[in-house]
Parts: structure tokens; sequence; C-alpha cells
């Protein structure tokens, strides 16, 4: 299977074997997200993959947990 998200293949290195990574490629299918396949098979988590992108691309996570409510609702979570 191709990945949708293929920048995301270095990131996902660092949490999973190159053998899994190998073993989705060579899966049959469409082409599909990495992150929501791996998160799906629970090979990892949502979190582990923020944080493993955070610390690659050198970027700080967003802390949403002490954001006004009425904002975080203004705000479609897409975006």
């Amino acid at each position: 299977m191709q990945f949708t998200d293929e920048w995301l293949v270095p990131t996902a290195e660092t949490l999973v074997s190159s053998d899994v990574l190998k073993a989705l490629r060579e899966a049959e299918g469409a082409p599909a997200s990495l992150w929501e396949t791996l998160v799906q098979k629970k090979l990892t988590t949502d979190d582990l993959i923020v944080h493993a992108a955070s610390e690659r691309f050198r970027l700080p996570k967003a802390d949403f947990s002490r954001l006004d409510f009425k904002v975080r609702e203004a705000v479609p979570e897409s975006l």
C-alpha cells in the first residue's frame, strides 16, 4: 500500500521497526494514511506520533488543555 502521508515515514521509523513498515508497504490495498494505519493497528498512539514529529521537526507541541473553552469550540478540530 502506498501512504498518503509519505512525509511521516522517517518519523514512524523511530516508533516501529523497519519490518513493520515494510509489511505495511507490501500490503494490498488503496493508498492510506500511515498515521491512521499505525494507530488503528495499535502499533503506536497519536500522542507518540505527535511527540516523535515534534522532536523530528524541532517544533514544540501545542498545549490546548489550557485553551479557553469558547475558543476551542469555535475552531474546527480539523483546522
